[in-house]
């Protein structure tokens, strides 16, 4: 009912999460929904401090320390881990690929490893890997990880990306911002997190912006509008959540923009769509005309036929 006709969806809480998928917001089946059921691979890295989290901010995958361990020791460990499972799965697909070699079927006594097929687009560079990281350490180990093990990469999160902006270009590694409608710390400036975006675009850095969750999913132009008002570009701003994350997640030809031979998903605004003021006045899910009611609209229809008080 806000306008948003397609998402990227995926689960979390732990390091490796499994796949991202793209959906449609419109169908009666699962069948129906999905536009492409496999477009990243989502990783969440550690985070030495043993804060952060997964969702809004892409803080990192948390782990409990005791007393005796020492809290870097345990992040290399996390790490080396992560290293692990890629040059695992990478092995495993140069292994599968020589025995399938010219069309061949894998031999009677191949063992598939779901996990490993699962990982083997990321590990041969065909799908990138979402990682959700936050700090500078964070992203500075990610970029490591991405030019050791050869892997495409999107950052998200990326809540000191202001500091790292500069590099996250040079590099060509795309972001995707989450909260920008949160609080800053105590100690840190009002507008921290509503001028991030505004930063990162000024430095070259491709956006995109997420919003946390399906309830949520509503708010996306107005994170972007107060993400306009503290500095990001208006017009990279529209690309932010039309062009740029079908881009990312390889789907731009298909999605992302009105031209012909793509997916008809548009809306019809009364004006400009990341303006809290403007109305969504049609919507268009594979070139159907959706009839949207939500509780909103239900509630102002009630409410404006109700019978006015008679007057003397």
């Amino acid at each position: 009912a806000n306008g948003i006709t397609s998402v990227i969806t995926g689960a979390g809480g732990s390091v490796l999460s499994g796949l991202a998928g793209l959906i449609h917001l419109a169908g009666y089946t699962n069948e129906e929904m999905v536009a492409r059921e496999k477009v990243a691979l989502l990783l969440s890295w550690p985070s030495a401090g043993g804060g952060g989290g997964r969702g809004r901010g892409g803080g990192g995958a948390v782990f409990v320390v005791g007393p005796q361990v020492d809290p870097r020791a345990e992040y290399d460990r996390r790490v080396r881990q992560i290293y692990g499972w890629f040059q695992d799965a990478k092995a495993y697909a140069d292994v599968k690929a020589r025995l399938t070699a010219n069309g061949a079927p894998p031999p009677v006594t191949w063992h598939a490893d779901l996990r490993f097929e699962a990982m083997t687009p990321a590990v041969r560079g065909e799908m990138p890997v979402l990682v959700d990281a936050s700090t500078v350490a964070q992203m500075r180990d990610v970029i490591r990880f991405m030019d050791s093990l050869k892997v495409k990469v999107i950052i998200r999160g990326a809540s000191e990306g202001w500091q790292f902006a500069d590099t996250l270009a040079a590099r060509g590694v795309p972001v995707i911002l989450g909260g920008v409608t949160g609080i800053p710390g105590n100690d840190q400036p009002y507008d921290l997190i509503y001028a991030n975006p505004g930063v990162l675009q000024k430095a070259g850095v491709m956006l995109a912006f997420e919003t946390g969750g399906a309830s949520s999913a509503r708010d996306l132009p107005y994170e972007v509008g107060l993400s306009i008002a503290f500095g990001l570009d208006a017009e990279e701003g529209l690309k932010a959540i039309t062009i740029n994350p079908a881009k990312m997640f390889g789907v731009d030809k298909d999605y992302g923009s009105i031209e012909v031979g793509k997916v008809a998903n548009v809306i019809v605004t009364t004006g400009d769509p990341i303006d809290i003021r403007s109305l969504i006045k049609e919507v268009f899910v594979k070139g159907r005309r959706m009839q949207f009611d939500d509780r909103h609209t239900k509630l102002y229809e009630m409410y404006r036929a109700r019978p006015k008080t008679p007057r003397e």
